[in-house]
């Protein structure tokens, strides 16, 4: 954890406790750069896991940019209205959207598309119309 005093980057733990409610850590520190003490309140973050329990398809990370998972793309393709081309899934997840701009995860929500959709995946369009992806298969 990093002083607020001199910025040092490492600091002792002297004490830690939860607080009352439970959810929230106490903890006592001490720079060994500028010998000043100083405390920490670190927030306990509660994961739903019940969402992966009942649809393991919501533990596979397809996009891991933005952190979206298969079953997030296959319920923003189930639902009504459901997307039919690569932006219609990009608007509602932000699945393409992070640093690879879908360099990572773009075929594999083409492959989701071409299955859910029951087509071909040749068929499948970025943004509709004629804007094909792929045109045939190489191999």
């Amino acid at each position: 954890m990093r002083c607020m005093f001199c910025g040092c980057l490492d600091s002792r733990v002297l004490d830690s406790r939860p607080t009352e409610e439970g959810s929230v850590i106490r903890r006592r520190r001490e720079c060994p750069e500028c010998g000043k003490r100083f405390t920490t309140y670190e927030i306990i973050e509660n994961l739903p896991i019940i969402v992966i329990k009942k649809d393991k398809t919501y533990g596979k990370i397809v996009c891991r940019c933005e952190t979206i998972s298969e079953g997030e793309i296959l319920e923003a393709i189930r639902v009504n209205p459901g997307a039919r081309d690569l932006d219609g899934v990009k608007r509602r997840t932000r699945s393409g959207m992070g640093r690879c701009q879908g360099g990572f995860c773009g075929s594999k929500v083409v492959e989701l598309l071409a299955r859910e959709l029951d087509v071909e995946i040749n068929e499948i369009t970025k943004f509709g119309g004629n804007s094909k992806i792929l045109y045939e298969r190489t191999k």
